[in-house]
């Protein structure tokens, strides 16, 4: 009944680093909010695109308008599904 998972973004420099942006997928289809752990990655932060538990008009967020999530989880509503795009 859950799900979460990252789309790496292209490396695209030598070192390996990623200009690029990674998206973490969090999907919680359980009757209970859930806490899921947000994945550390470096040189990067993450920002809160979308989440479907919040209500209008917090749940989608226009791109470049995402707002920052500091935490190292995240509370994901029941029913709900969460999007993170990671940023420089």
């Amino acid at each position: 009944r859950v799900l979460a998972f990252t789309l790496a973004g292209f490396p695209v420099k030598g070192d390996g680093s990623s200009a690029d942006t990674d998206i973490h997928v969090m999907m919680n289809m359980d009757w209970n909010d859930l806490d899921f752990d947000i994945p550390k990655v470096d040189g990067r932060r993450w920002h809160r695109a979308i989440d479907t538990g919040a209500p209008a008009p917090s749940d989608i967020h226009p791109r470049g308008h995402e707002p920052l999530w500091e935490g190292d989880t995240y509370t994901v509503k029941n029913r709900s599904i969460v999007v993170l795009i990671s940023k420089p």
